[in-house]
């Protein structure tokens, strides 16, 4: 199923990497941050989605350095 939709999906880019690439706040606090809010209200394991938005935040915070 998972390689099924992977090809389906072709070349389509996911918006937080087209972000990325264009040096643009992403929606990660929406995406991945709204699901570890929801999943530490309910006890649930959320730190691989909680690191993702930290490590996106981090990349964020490097643009202006890159640009230097």
């Amino acid at each position: 199923m998972v390689l099924a939709i992977n090809q389906e999906a072709g070349e389509n880019v996911c918006s937080t990497l087209q972000d990325i690439r264009s040096k643009n706040l992403t929606e990660i606090d929406y995406l991945n941050g709204y699901i570890c809010k929801k999943g530490q209200e309910r006890g649930i394991d959320v730190r691989y989605n909680q690191a993702m938005v930290y490590i996106i935040h981090a990349k964020e915070a490097l643009y202006e350095l890159e640009e230097k």
